[in-house]
C-alpha cells in the first residue's frame, strides 16, 4: 500500500520541501502543526489536518512524514520533532531534489533532505534528519551526523565531519578534513581552517 505524506510544519522550509515532494511525483495530504500553532493556509490551498495530537491518533504504518521544520542555528525543536515521532513509530521520508547529485555510494540516514543543486561525492555518508540545502557541496569521504543543517552554497572539503546538530552557514568553506563539533555553529562566509569544538560559534576567515 502507498503511503500517505504528512507535512509537519508550514512555513519557509515546509514549502521547500513540498517543491521535492512534487518534483519528484509525490504530493502530501496536509500539514501538521504544534499545539498552539497558528494556521496558515497559503494561495496553494495545503490542507491543515490538524495538531501533533491528531497526528499521534493516526495509524504510523500508513504514513509517511516530511519534516518541514526549518534548521536555524541552534534551533533543537527540528530534532525533537524528529525523536518524539520516531519514539512512536513513525517513519521520515527521505527527500533528494531531483537536481541533486550524488555518487552511487553515498548513504542516507532516515529523513535526510537534499535540496536543488547539492552534490555530495563518493563515500559521503549524510545521517537521520540532515539537511543538505541548495547547492551545497559535500566532497569525498565527508561525515554529517544527525540533525546537521549544511546551509545554501556551503562547502565542505573532502575528510570533513560535522557533528550532531551542527550548522553550516550559507556561503561558508571547510578546507579538507576539518572536524566541527556537536552543535557548533559556523557563520555564514566563514573559512574554517581547524577544527571548531563542540557548541562553539566560529565566525571569519
Amino acid at each position: 500500500m502507498d503511503k500517505h505524506y504528512i507535512m509537519l510544519g508550514n512555513g519557509g522550509h515546509a514549502r521547500v520541501c513540498r517543491d521535492v515532494l512534487a518534483m519528484s511525483g509525490f504530493k502530501e495530504i496536509g500539514y501538521v502543526l504544534g499545539k498552539g500553532s497558528s494556521v496558515d493556509e497559503p494561495a496553494s490551498h495545503n490542507k491543515y489536518l490538524g495538531t501533533d495530537e491528531w497526528l499521534l491518533e493516526q495509524p504510523a504504518d500508513e504514513l509517511l512524514l516530511v519534516n518541514g521544520v526549518g534548521g536555524e542555528p541552534d534551533a533543537v525543536s527540528r530534532s525533537i520533532v524528529f525523536d518524539k515521532y520516531c519514539s512512536v513509530g513513525f517513519k521520515f521520508a527521505t527527500l533528494i531534489h531531483p537536481s541533486a547529485y550524488l555518487a552511487d555510494d553515498v548513504m542516507l540516514g532516515e529523513g535526510a533532505q537534499i535540496m536543488a543543486g547539492a552534490i555530495i561525492q563518493p563515500n559521503c555518508s549524510i545521517a537521520s534528519n540532515s539537511i543538505i540545502n541548495t547547492r551545497a557541496s559535500i566532497d569525498h569521504d565527508c561525515v554529517i551526523h544527525s540533525h546537521v543543517h549544511i546551509a545554501p552554497g556551503a562547502v565542505l572539503c573532502g575528510g570533513v565531519v560535522v557533528g550532531e546538530g551542527g550548522f553550516v552557514g550559507a556561503q561558508a568553506c571547510i578546507i579538507p578534513g576539518i572536524y566541527i563539533g556537536s552543535h557548533a555553529v559556523i557563520g555564514a562566509g566563514s573559512t574554517v581552517r581547524k577544527g571548531v569544538e563542540n557548541n562553539a560559534r566560529f565566525v571569519g576567515k
